[in-house]
């Protein structure tokens, strides 16, 4: 069979089955809206807790939580509108039978939702909300212009020498600049502190560097009194060896003494000497005539 024949039975057989694939979930009747049902709600729970619960599976765009019109409490159901219609299928997928706060959730899709609109007191708080809110800000900032466009305000931010004029000394602590604030018994008392803390630091460092002084003293007077000691000590047992040492003849029988001594030695090495020659000649003639003999011998 040809291949190319092959890949294109083989790209339908696909088609057929992306095609086949969609209609086999139920999810797949609810493609045209974005809204889900959600039952068996807490009644403590309000919008904003609502939201929090369901936006972890998509944005939320419309939400309708229904209220009774007398007491204004709410019913224990809403209807919840997502951006991505995908969403829905992973909140009624995931969102259906769990329980919170001791109530199990019902969610489901739904096809063909209409918002409400909103009802005549509604309507009407939303309306004064917004009324008052408009004119709250229009306040605000015409107060902030004239603050602004006052004269005293901007003497205050173009000359600074005019501030010490305008500002009383209570409002100088909060406004005024660093510069203008501190007075020269302020700068006077901060100069003795700093010198106090300098005049520490120095008192502290010249205990430390006495201290050190002291200590360097004593070591090297402790060296001076041993090595005093040390002498005395060598001396005292030098004087001794030269008594012990000193002879009790006279000088020229010292002399023959070591004359003796040297001659005595000499006769020594003489003697040592005369011993290793004959041994010397015996090992020669050892070599040359009797290893002959002996292995004759032993033949």
């Amino acid at each position: 069979m040809n291949p190319l024949t092959n890949m294109r039975n083989v790209k339908k057989l696909s088609e057929q089955e992306l095609q086949r694939l969609p209609k086999s979930s139920w999810h797949d009747e609810y493609k045209s809206s974005a809204w889900i049902f959600v039952g068996g709600l807490p009644y403590d729970l309000s919008e904003g807790d609502i939201m929090a619960i369901f936006s972890q599976y998509g944005e939320i765009t419309n939400l309708n939580l229904v209220r009774d019109k007398d007491t204004g409490k709410q019913k224990g159901f809403c209807f919840v509108c997502y951006e991505d219609q995908r969403s829905t299928i992973l909140a009624v997928d995931n969102f259906n039978g769990t329980r919170v706060l001791g109530r199990i959730l019902r969610v489901d899709h739904v096809k063909d939702y209409k918002p409400p609109k909103n009802s005549e007191p509604t309507s009407k708080i939303k309306i004064e909300k917004l009324d008052d809110d408009f004119k709250v800000k229009n306040e605000f900032k015409t107060e902030i212009k004239q603050e602004i466009l006052s004269p005293q305000i901007k003497r205050e931010i173009l000359t600074p020498d005019i501030k010490r004029e305008i500002c009383s000394p209570e409002i100088k602590r909060e406004i005024c600049t660093p510069e203008i604030i501190r007075s020269p018994d302020y700068e006077s008392n901060k100069k003795k502190k700093k010198s106090k803390d300098y005049d520490k630091k120095n008192h502290r460092r010249d205990k430390s560097k006495e201290k050190d002084l002291h200590y360097k003293h004593q070591r090297e007077r402790s060296k001076e009194k041993y090595k005093k000691r040390y002498k005395n000590e060598r001396d005292k047992s030098y004087e001794k060896e030269k008594s012990s040492k000193r002879s009790r003849f006279s000088l020229s029988q010292e002399k023959d003494l070591k004359v003796k001594s040297y001659k005595e030695q000499n006769n020594r090495d003489y003697s040592r000497e005369r011993g290793r020659k004959p041994f010397k000649n015996d090992r020669k003639e050892y070599k040359n005539k009797d290893y002959y003999e002996k292995n004759k011998r032993k033949h």
